[in-house]
């Protein structure tokens, strides 16, 4: 996996603090992994692989849990 974010990658993440913007860093997250290019298939950065969208689909539940927009819709 590449090292670190470059590019518009980090240019995106910037305006989005800028702007208030929630945003997930799933790069970070990949890299926390034990075998981060578990995520890709065939190991290869891309698309991700089964475990990979599992991953981000619980990373995302587990922030809009976490959300006050989440915690509106209990009311």
């Amino acid at each position: 996996v590449q090292k670190g974010l470059q590019g518009n990658a980090m240019k995106v993440l910037d305006i989005a603090k800028e702007l208030g913007v929630p945003v997930i860093n799933f790069y970070d997250i990949v890299q926390r992994e034990e075998e981060p290019l578990k995520v890709f298939p065939f190991r290869l950065p891309g698309h991700y692989s089964p475990y990979g969208y599992a991953l981000l689909a619980e990373v995302i539940a587990q922030k809009l849990y976490e959300s006050s927009f989440a915690k509106d819709l209990d009311n």
